[in-house]
Protein backbone atom coordinates (compact mmCIF):
# COMPACT_ATOMS: atom_id res chain seq x y z
CA UNK A 1 0.00 0.00 0.00
CA UNK A 2 2.58 2.31 0.84
CA UNK A 3 4.33 1.41 -2.50
CA UNK A 4 1.05 2.14 -4.29
CA UNK A 5 0.65 5.64 -2.57
CA UNK A 6 4.17 6.80 -3.73
CA UNK A 7 3.63 6.20 -6.84
CA UNK A 8 0.23 7.46 -7.34
CA UNK A 9 1.88 10.72 -5.74
CA UNK A 10 4.81 10.50 -8.65
CA UNK A 11 2.12 10.12 -10.78
CA UNK A 12 0.47 13.35 -10.10
CA UNK A 13 3.40 15.19 -9.34
CA UNK A 14 4.44 14.24 -12.96
CA UNK A 15 1.12 15.43 -13.91
CA UNK A 16 1.53 18.49 -12.11
CA UNK A 17 4.84 19.47 -13.44
CA UNK A 18 3.53 18.87 -17.40
CA UNK A 19 0.60 20.96 -17.15
CA UNK A 20 2.30 23.69 -15.25
CA UNK A 21 5.13 23.70 -17.98
CA UNK A 22 2.45 23.77 -20.61
CA UNK A 23 1.00 26.67 -18.55
CA UNK A 24 3.80 28.54 -18.86
CA UNK A 25 4.29 28.22 -22.95
CA UNK A 26 0.68 29.56 -22.89
CA UNK A 27 1.63 32.36 -21.19
CA UNK A 28 4.39 32.97 -23.77
CA UNK A 29 2.27 31.81 -26.63
CA UNK A 30 -0.24 34.65 -25.34
CA UNK A 31 1.86 37.32 -24.63
CA UNK A 32 0.58 40.83 -25.71
CA UNK A 33 1.25 44.90 -25.81
CA UNK A 34 0.43 46.52 -23.07
CA UNK A 35 -1.89 49.49 -24.38
CA UNK A 36 -3.46 52.04 -21.79
CA UNK A 37 -7.13 52.38 -22.91
CA UNK A 38 -9.47 56.02 -23.56
CA UNK A 39 -11.95 55.98 -21.22
CA UNK A 40 -15.62 57.85 -22.08
CA UNK A 41 -18.59 57.85 -20.11
CA UNK A 42 -21.32 57.60 -22.14
CA UNK A 43 -24.71 56.95 -21.50
CA UNK A 44 -24.01 56.71 -17.53
CA UNK A 45 -22.03 53.90 -18.12
CA UNK A 46 -18.48 54.00 -18.60
CA UNK A 47 -16.34 52.41 -21.82
CA UNK A 48 -12.59 51.34 -22.36
CA UNK A 49 -11.68 52.24 -26.31
CA UNK A 50 -8.05 51.48 -27.87
CA UNK A 51 -7.76 54.59 -29.23
CA UNK A 52 -5.75 57.99 -29.03
CA UNK A 53 -8.08 60.37 -26.88
CA UNK A 54 -7.53 63.34 -29.50
CA UNK A 55 -9.09 60.48 -32.22
CA UNK A 56 -12.38 60.56 -30.41
CA UNK A 57 -12.45 64.10 -29.75
CA UNK A 58 -14.14 64.79 -32.97
CA UNK A 59 -16.18 62.29 -35.25
CA UNK A 60 -16.66 64.15 -38.06
CA UNK A 61 -15.47 62.93 -41.61
CA UNK A 62 -15.09 59.77 -39.46
CA UNK A 63 -16.37 56.15 -39.30
CA UNK A 64 -16.77 54.73 -36.12
CA UNK A 65 -16.06 51.03 -36.46
CA UNK A 66 -17.99 49.15 -33.38
CA UNK A 67 -17.80 45.73 -32.00
CA UNK A 68 -16.27 44.03 -29.03
CA UNK A 69 -13.35 42.43 -28.15
CA UNK A 70 -12.86 40.81 -32.13
CA UNK A 71 -12.84 44.43 -33.58
CA UNK A 72 -10.97 46.15 -30.90
CA UNK A 73 -7.52 43.75 -31.67
CA UNK A 74 -6.20 44.68 -28.33
CA UNK A 75 -3.66 41.77 -28.83
CA UNK A 76 -2.46 43.12 -31.65
CA UNK A 77 -1.66 46.37 -30.43
CA UNK A 78 -1.80 49.55 -31.80
CA UNK A 79 -2.04 49.79 -35.66
CA UNK A 80 -2.67 45.90 -36.38
CA UNK A 81 -6.20 46.23 -35.65
CA UNK A 82 -8.88 45.34 -38.35
CA UNK A 83 -9.95 49.38 -37.76
CA UNK A 84 -6.63 50.69 -37.73
CA UNK A 85 -5.63 48.59 -40.78
CA UNK A 86 -8.94 49.94 -42.70
CA UNK A 87 -7.72 53.74 -41.65
CA UNK A 88 -4.62 52.94 -43.48
CA UNK A 89 -5.99 52.24 -46.44
CA UNK A 90 -8.48 55.21 -46.32
CA UNK A 91 -5.25 57.13 -45.87
CA UNK A 92 -3.17 55.31 -48.85
CA UNK A 93 -6.66 55.75 -51.37
CA UNK A 94 -7.10 59.16 -50.44
CA UNK A 95 -10.83 57.56 -48.86
CA UNK A 96 -13.23 60.60 -47.54
CA UNK A 97 -13.85 59.31 -43.81
CA UNK A 98 -11.25 58.65 -41.20
CA UNK A 99 -11.69 55.11 -39.23
CA UNK A 100 -11.97 55.17 -35.59
CA UNK A 101 -12.01 51.82 -33.46
CA UNK A 102 -14.57 51.72 -30.69
CA UNK A 103 -14.82 48.33 -29.87
CA UNK A 104 -15.19 46.98 -26.42
CA UNK A 105 -14.34 44.31 -24.70
CA UNK A 106 -17.21 42.59 -23.36
CA UNK A 107 -19.88 44.30 -25.52
CA UNK A 108 -22.57 43.34 -27.38
CA UNK A 109 -25.29 45.01 -29.66
CA UNK A 110 -27.01 46.52 -27.19
CA UNK A 111 -23.78 48.12 -25.78
CA UNK A 112 -23.02 49.24 -29.66
CA UNK A 113 -26.20 50.96 -29.75
CA UNK A 114 -25.59 52.95 -25.79
CA UNK A 115 -22.20 53.62 -27.43
CA UNK A 116 -23.54 55.22 -30.37
CA UNK A 117 -26.21 56.84 -28.78
CA UNK A 118 -23.70 58.26 -26.03
CA UNK A 119 -21.35 59.90 -28.63
CA UNK A 120 -24.14 61.20 -30.73
CA UNK A 121 -26.01 62.73 -27.12
CA UNK A 122 -22.18 64.33 -26.43
CA UNK A 123 -22.07 65.83 -30.01
CA UNK A 124 -19.63 63.47 -31.44
CA UNK A 125 -21.38 62.18 -34.37
CA UNK A 126 -19.50 59.87 -36.87
CA UNK A 127 -20.11 60.78 -40.47
CA UNK A 128 -20.84 56.79 -41.17
CA UNK A 129 -20.76 53.55 -38.86
CA UNK A 130 -19.32 49.98 -39.56
CA UNK A 131 -21.26 47.23 -37.00
CA UNK A 132 -18.86 44.34 -36.72
CA UNK A 133 -20.86 41.48 -35.14
CA UNK A 134 -19.45 37.70 -33.55
CA UNK A 135 -21.42 34.69 -33.14
CA UNK A 136 -22.12 35.28 -28.90
CA UNK A 137 -24.03 38.81 -29.81
CA UNK A 138 -26.72 36.11 -30.12
CA UNK A 139 -26.68 35.60 -27.00
CA UNK A 140 -29.30 37.70 -24.43
CA UNK A 141 -27.59 39.85 -22.08
CA UNK A 142 -27.80 42.34 -18.96
CA UNK A 143 -27.34 44.75 -21.45
CA UNK A 144 -30.40 44.01 -23.19
CA UNK A 145 -31.94 45.60 -19.75
CA UNK A 146 -31.16 49.28 -20.72
CA UNK A 147 -33.82 49.33 -23.34
CA UNK A 148 -36.65 47.47 -21.74
CA UNK A 149 -39.36 50.53 -21.70
CA UNK A 150 -38.44 50.70 -25.75
CA UNK A 151 -38.48 47.07 -26.35
CA UNK A 152 -42.07 46.95 -24.43
CA UNK A 153 -43.47 50.01 -27.03
CA UNK A 154 -42.47 48.08 -29.89
CA UNK A 155 -45.54 46.23 -31.06
CA UNK A 156 -43.24 43.32 -32.99
CA UNK A 157 -42.84 41.96 -29.44
CA UNK A 158 -45.64 39.79 -27.62
CA UNK A 159 -46.89 39.25 -24.15
CA UNK A 160 -44.47 36.65 -23.55
CA UNK A 161 -41.46 37.79 -24.74
CA UNK A 162 -41.76 40.72 -22.75
CA UNK A 163 -42.81 38.47 -19.69
CA UNK A 164 -39.35 36.54 -20.38
CA UNK A 165 -37.28 39.52 -20.84
CA UNK A 166 -38.41 41.49 -17.61
CA UNK A 167 -37.92 37.51 -15.59
CA UNK A 168 -34.21 37.48 -17.30
CA UNK A 169 -33.64 41.41 -15.83
CA UNK A 170 -35.26 40.38 -12.69
CA UNK A 171 -31.71 37.71 -12.50
CA UNK A 172 -29.56 40.69 -13.82
CA UNK A 173 -31.01 42.30 -11.24
CA UNK A 174 -29.71 40.13 -8.76
CA UNK A 175 -26.23 39.50 -10.59
CA UNK A 176 -25.78 42.58 -10.94
CA UNK A 177 -21.93 41.89 -11.92
CA UNK A 178 -22.78 39.29 -14.56
CA UNK A 179 -23.15 40.05 -18.01
CA UNK A 180 -25.88 37.59 -18.07
CA UNK A 181 -28.81 37.34 -15.71
CA UNK A 182 -28.42 33.35 -15.99
CA UNK A 183 -25.07 33.03 -14.72
CA UNK A 184 -25.36 30.31 -12.15
CA UNK A 185 -22.40 28.95 -9.48
CA UNK A 186 -20.71 26.82 -12.18
CA UNK A 187 -20.40 29.20 -15.01
CA UNK A 188 -18.92 31.81 -12.80
CA UNK A 189 -16.68 28.64 -11.13
CA UNK A 190 -15.86 28.06 -15.51
CA UNK A 191 -15.42 31.47 -16.27
CA UNK A 192 -12.57 32.18 -12.88
CA UNK A 193 -11.18 28.99 -14.44
CA UNK A 194 -10.79 30.42 -18.26
CA UNK A 195 -9.57 33.81 -17.41
CA UNK A 196 -7.06 32.51 -14.71
CA UNK A 197 -5.88 29.48 -16.54
CA UNK A 198 -4.83 28.79 -19.75
CA UNK A 199 -3.97 25.57 -19.79
CA UNK A 200 -8.57 25.31 -18.41
CA UNK A 201 -9.48 27.28 -21.35
CA UNK A 202 -7.40 25.22 -23.57
CA UNK A 203 -9.12 21.91 -23.01
CA UNK A 204 -12.36 24.14 -22.88
CA UNK A 205 -12.11 24.62 -26.11
CA UNK A 206 -11.33 21.34 -27.29
CA UNK A 207 -14.39 20.26 -25.39
CA UNK A 208 -16.67 22.89 -26.40
CA UNK A 209 -15.38 22.26 -30.23
CA UNK A 210 -15.68 18.07 -30.37
CA UNK A 211 -19.58 18.95 -28.34
CA UNK A 212 -20.24 21.30 -31.51
CA UNK A 213 -18.99 18.49 -34.21
CA UNK A 214 -21.19 16.13 -32.33
CA UNK A 215 -24.40 18.18 -32.57
CA UNK A 216 -24.67 19.04 -28.58
CA UNK A 217 -26.10 21.65 -27.52
CA UNK A 218 -25.58 22.10 -23.40
CA UNK A 219 -27.99 25.33 -23.33
CA UNK A 220 -25.51 28.36 -22.94
CA UNK A 221 -22.59 28.95 -24.69
CA UNK A 222 -20.94 28.49 -28.02
CA UNK A 223 -22.96 25.39 -28.34
CA UNK A 224 -25.88 27.03 -28.04
CA UNK A 225 -25.27 29.98 -30.36
CA UNK A 226 -25.76 27.96 -34.28
CA UNK A 227 -29.37 27.49 -32.88
CA UNK A 228 -30.08 30.82 -31.79
CA UNK A 229 -28.64 32.68 -34.91
CA UNK A 230 -31.21 29.84 -36.85
CA UNK A 231 -33.99 30.75 -35.13
CA UNK A 232 -35.10 33.98 -36.71
CA UNK A 233 -38.54 34.31 -34.76
CA UNK A 234 -36.70 33.46 -31.26
CA UNK A 235 -36.20 36.35 -28.91
CA UNK A 236 -32.52 36.66 -29.19
CA UNK A 237 -32.63 36.67 -33.11
CA UNK A 238 -35.10 39.84 -32.74
CA UNK A 239 -33.93 41.57 -30.11
CA UNK A 240 -30.62 41.71 -31.78
CA UNK A 241 -32.97 43.10 -34.86
CA UNK A 242 -34.00 45.49 -32.28
CA UNK A 243 -30.57 46.93 -31.23
CA UNK A 244 -29.07 46.75 -34.78
CA UNK A 245 -32.78 48.81 -36.11
CA UNK A 246 -31.80 51.21 -33.14
CA UNK A 247 -28.20 51.80 -34.34
CA UNK A 248 -29.31 52.64 -38.01
CA UNK A 249 -31.94 55.23 -36.53
CA UNK A 250 -29.93 56.87 -34.21
CA UNK A 251 -27.63 57.44 -37.24
CA UNK A 252 -30.47 58.41 -39.56
CA UNK A 253 -31.35 60.66 -36.68
CA UNK A 254 -27.98 62.46 -36.56
CA UNK A 255 -27.77 63.10 -40.03
CA UNK A 256 -25.38 60.67 -40.57
CA UNK A 257 -25.05 57.61 -43.44
CA UNK A 258 -26.73 54.73 -43.11
CA UNK A 259 -24.09 51.58 -41.36
CA UNK A 260 -22.35 48.95 -42.76
CA UNK A 261 -23.03 45.39 -41.02
CA UNK A 262 -20.52 42.62 -41.03
CA UNK A 263 -20.11 39.46 -39.40
CA UNK A 264 -16.53 38.03 -38.18
CA UNK A 265 -16.21 34.46 -38.90
CA UNK A 266 -14.96 31.83 -36.62
CA UNK A 267 -11.35 32.10 -37.35
CA UNK A 268 -11.04 28.50 -35.64
CA UNK A 269 -12.34 27.06 -38.87
CA UNK A 270 -12.84 29.30 -41.88
CA UNK A 271 -13.79 26.77 -44.46
CA UNK A 272 -17.38 25.90 -45.96
CA UNK A 273 -17.70 23.43 -43.62
CA UNK A 274 -18.01 25.38 -40.55
CA UNK A 275 -21.70 25.35 -39.22
CA UNK A 276 -21.57 29.27 -39.26
CA UNK A 277 -21.09 29.33 -42.91
CA UNK A 278 -24.72 28.53 -44.17
CA UNK A 279 -26.30 30.23 -40.96
CA UNK A 280 -24.52 33.39 -41.68
CA UNK A 281 -25.33 33.66 -45.11
CA UNK A 282 -29.20 33.35 -44.26
CA UNK A 283 -28.69 35.93 -41.57
CA UNK A 284 -27.48 38.00 -44.36
CA UNK A 285 -29.76 37.79 -46.46
CA UNK A 286 -32.74 38.57 -43.42
CA UNK A 287 -31.38 41.46 -41.80
CA UNK A 288 -30.69 43.22 -45.27
CA UNK A 289 -34.17 42.78 -45.68
CA UNK A 290 -35.17 43.48 -42.27
CA UNK A 291 -33.06 46.55 -41.72
CA UNK A 292 -32.35 48.11 -45.06
CA UNK A 293 -28.78 48.27 -44.47
CA UNK A 294 -26.03 45.92 -46.02
CA UNK A 295 -25.26 43.55 -43.83
CA UNK A 296 -22.37 41.02 -44.80
CA UNK A 297 -21.46 37.67 -43.51
CA UNK A 298 -17.44 37.73 -43.52
CA UNK A 299 -16.39 34.16 -45.02
CA UNK A 300 -15.56 35.54 -48.47
CA UNK A 301 -12.96 37.81 -47.10
CA UNK A 302 -11.13 34.48 -45.80
CA UNK A 303 -12.15 32.17 -48.35
CA UNK A 304 -11.43 34.41 -51.18
CA UNK A 305 -8.01 35.26 -49.91
CA UNK A 306 -4.78 33.59 -50.87
CA UNK A 307 -2.90 34.51 -47.52
CA UNK A 308 -5.55 33.36 -45.34
CA UNK A 309 -5.02 30.14 -43.34
CA UNK A 310 -7.88 27.56 -42.79
CA UNK A 311 -7.20 28.49 -38.88
CA UNK A 312 -6.36 32.01 -37.93
CA UNK A 313 -6.64 32.77 -34.14
CA UNK A 314 -4.59 34.62 -32.08
CA UNK A 315 -2.84 31.86 -30.17
CA UNK A 316 -3.53 28.41 -28.62
CA UNK A 317 -6.08 29.38 -26.27
CA UNK A 318 -6.76 32.68 -27.64
CA UNK A 319 -10.08 32.14 -30.20
CA UNK A 320 -9.61 36.22 -31.35
CA UNK A 321 -8.05 37.14 -34.48
CA UNK A 322 -4.41 37.35 -35.85
CA UNK A 323 -3.16 40.07 -36.66
CA UNK A 324 -2.62 39.06 -40.23
CA UNK A 325 -6.67 38.12 -39.79
CA UNK A 326 -7.20 41.11 -39.09
CA UNK A 327 -5.35 42.39 -42.09
CA UNK A 328 -6.93 40.10 -44.78
CA UNK A 329 -10.11 41.39 -42.75
CA UNK A 330 -10.17 45.03 -43.12
CA UNK A 331 -8.60 44.48 -47.18
CA UNK A 332 -12.07 42.88 -47.08
CA UNK A 333 -14.08 45.33 -45.23
CA UNK A 334 -12.46 48.24 -47.87
CA UNK A 335 -13.06 47.12 -50.66
CA UNK A 336 -17.02 46.52 -49.73
CA UNK A 337 -17.15 50.47 -48.64
CA UNK A 338 -15.80 51.10 -52.07
CA UNK A 339 -18.60 49.10 -54.20
CA UNK A 340 -20.90 51.29 -56.46
CA UNK A 341 -23.21 53.94 -54.32
CA UNK A 342 -26.50 51.69 -54.69
CA UNK A 343 -24.77 48.55 -52.39
CA UNK A 344 -22.41 50.85 -50.78
CA UNK A 345 -23.22 51.68 -46.76
CA UNK A 346 -20.55 54.69 -46.42
CA UNK A 347 -22.20 57.30 -48.71
CA UNK A 348 -20.54 60.25 -48.11
CA UNK A 349 -23.20 62.93 -46.27
CA UNK A 350 -22.80 66.53 -48.06
CA UNK A 351 -21.22 69.11 -45.19
CA UNK A 352 -20.26 66.15 -42.85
Amino acid sequence: MKSFAINCLLVLASVVLVLAAFELFLVWDNRRPQLEPTRLELGGRQFRFFERPEALADLRKAAAVIGDSFTAGEACGDGRSYPSQLDRLARENGYPYRFVNLGVPGADPFMYLQVLEGLIATGRVPSAAVVTLYNNDIELTCSACSYLERVRADPRFSAEDIARLEAFCAACTRTSSSPSGHYGPLRRAHSWLWKNLYVYALFRDAFVRLTMQLGWNIGFGRTAYPALWQDHGGLEFRLLEFALAGTRDALRGAGASRPLVVIYPDVQNIGKDNIYFAIYRDVERRLTRSLGVPVLSGYPAFLNDREASPNMPYSLVDDHPSCKAHEIFARWVFTELRQPDEKSALIPVRGR
